[in-house]
C-alpha cells in the first residue's frame, strides 16, 4: 500500500488523528475490556468477561460504518492507537446522539480524550444530517 499523505486530512489536528476502526484493532479493544472501572463508566454496566472472539467480532462489525454507531480509533500522529471515540444512539428524528470515549490506560492524562471530543469536525459531520443536535456524552480519560 502506498504511503498516505495526511497533510490535508480533515480528521486530525496537531496532536491526534481520528480514523475508522479496522478489523486489526481487535486486540486494542480486547485489552481495554480488562479496564473494568473505565468500561463501567463508559457502558454504565458491568460487562461479561472479555473474549478474543468478541473483540474480533466487534472490530469487524463496526469497521465499515454500517451500523447506528460510528466507531473511530484515536491515534497519535505517528500512528500509535491511543483510544477510541464513537457516536452512538444516533436519533435523526429527534436530533440526538451520544459520544463515548475511552483512552487507553497508558495514554490517559495527556489530553488525547479532550482533543478528540473537542474536534469540531465530529459533531459537524452529524449536523449535516441532523436538524438539531442535543449531545449527551460519556467520557473516561
Amino acid at each position: 500500500m502506498r504511503t498516505i499523505d495526511y497533510s490535508h486530512y480533515f480528521w486530525q489536528d496537531e496532536a491526534i488523528r481520528l480514523r475508522a476502526i479496522r478489523p486489526e484493532d481487535w486486540e486494542d479493544h480486547y485489552i481495554n475490556r480488562f479496564d473494568s472501572s473505565a468500561r463501567r463508566l463508559l457502558q454504565c454496566e458491568v460487562e461479561l468477561p472479555p473474549t478474543a472472539a468478541e473483540a474480533k467480532s466487534f472490530a469487524e462489525k463496526y469497521a465499515d460504518f454500517s451500523s447506528n454507531r460510528l466507531m473511530f480509533t484515536i491515534e497519535s500522529l505517528d500512528g500509535e492507537p491511543v483510544g477510541g471515540i464513537n457516536l452512538n444512539s444516533i436519533d435523526e428524528r429527534n436530533g440526538t446522539f451520544s459520544i463515548g470515549i475511552q483512552i487507553d490506560k497508558d495514554h490517559r492524562g495527556k489530553g488525547y480524550g479532550t482533543r478528540a471530543e473537542a474536534t469540531e469536525e465530529l459533531p459537524f459531520f452529524l449536523l449535516a444530517s441532523l436538524i438539531s443536535c442535543k449531545k449527551t456524552s460519556t467520557s473516561f480519560f
